[in-house]
Formats: C-alpha cells, structure tokens, sequence
C-alpha cells in the first residue's frame, strides 16, 4: 500500500483493495505475455514499454503481500 493514500480502515475495503490489485496484476501479466509486432523498431518500443509493466507488476505484488499481511492480522 503507497504511504501517500489513506490507510483502509476496515477488513471490507481491504478486500476490495485486494481484489483490485489482483485484476490490476492478471492484466499487467496478460499484457507482458502478448505477442510482440514483427517490425524491430515497433518491437523496440514494446520491449521498453515491458520494462515499465514489469515495474508496475512488482510494485502491484507488493502491495498485494501488504493487504494480504493486513487481512491476516485481522484475523
């Protein structure tokens, strides 16, 4: 969970973060496992577009674990 947002307060908006976050990463996976054009310079640019979603993935599996670690201290 960034430090700049309001912390969920309740176990329901947790589950929503957490839902959130689960479509948010099957989407940035989905999209590194397409298919590259065949035009090496479109594909140049698609490869630097992979390192951004890459980022993106591991920043969202972060804040997956902490509202996961977050849930199971509520429980």
């Amino acid at each position: 969970m960034n430090n700049q947002t309001r912390q969920p307060a309740t176990r329901a908006e947790l589950e929503a973060l957490e839902t959130e976050l689960v479509k948010r990463e099957q989407k940035l996976v989905a999209d590194l496992q397409g298919t590259h054009d065949k035009d090496l310079e479109e594909q140049a640019i698609e490869r630097q577009t992979d390192e951004v979603w890459d980022a993106l993935l591991i920043q969202t599996r972060n804040e997956l674990a902490e509202v996961r670690a977050a849930l199971l201290r509520l429980q």
